[in-house]
């Protein structure tokens, strides 16, 4: 008896408790957007106070902009396939620009340097950089 019981707790128990781990201890959506909304707020910044070091010099906004994208690797690397997955959903789309948008407001007449340098070949690929990142890729 004790063998037959301990034989389909065995069978039960490895989706059990994977069911219970993600009802109660992963975080929920939500929880990620903000999270992962202000990992990306951050990265912008950084890259709003990299183009502003640059001041007009292309080349200089180029190396400061590269550097960001070095430094926050590991925070890119995690939010990888993060952007796809919202972009299918209209609401989250909505919810996660709510978070961003005060933080970004006030940095983005640093990051209109990036426009101004758009001809430069090193701006034009930051630029696809950035594309990519915001597309999941």
């Amino acid at each position: 008896m004790t063998h037959r019981l301990s034989r389909r707790l065995s069978r039960i128990a490895p989706p059990l408790f994977f069911a219970l781990a993600v009802a109660c201890g992963g975080p929920s959506k939500d929880e990620v957007d903000v999270e992962n909304a202000g990992k990306m707020a951050t990265f912008i910044e950084a890259i709003a106070a990299a183009t502003k070091a640059g001041g007009t010099d292309c080349g200089k906004i180029a190396d400061g902009v590269e550097a960001v994208f070095r430094e926050h690797k590991a925070t890119l690397s995690s939010l990888d396939g993060w952007f796809a997955e919202a972009d299918r959903d209209e609401a989250r789309k909505v919810r996660i620009a709510k978070l961003m948008v005060p933080r970004l407001a006030a940095v983005r007449p640093q990051l209109e340097s990036i426009v101004a340098c758009g001809d430069d070949p090193r701006m034009k690929a930051v630029e696809a950089r950035l594309k990519a990142l915001t597309a999941g890729r």
